[in-house]
């Protein structure tokens, strides 16, 4: 899932792609690049209908260039339950 991300910035930025690659090291490939630009932007911890905590995080490369996030959702135990592109 992280690297279909990775592929959806990419192809959404097409011609911008330089301006959210500057500043990074161009003898990686454009996902690893990309991949290393990934920051968390939000954490929210939830009770779900069984009354189960579960924690959202939400990552993005850049909130002020694209709204695509990267959602990883998480148990109580920290074990990942759900891994999920939203926009």
């Amino acid at each position: 899932m992280t690297k279909d991300y990775c592929e959806i910035i990419i192809d959404s930025f097409e011609d911008d792609i330089d301006e959210l690659l500057e500043n990074t090291n161009k003898k990686l490939s454009k996902i690893k690049i990309v991949l290393s630009l990934i920051n968390l932007k939000r954490v929210g911890c939830y009770l779900d209908k069984d009354d189960k905590h579960t924690i959202v995080c939400d990552y993005t490369v850049n909130q002020e260039m694209t709204d695509e996030l990267l959602v990883v959702c998480l148990d109580t135990d920290l074990n990942i339950t759900y891994i999920t592109i939203e926009s």
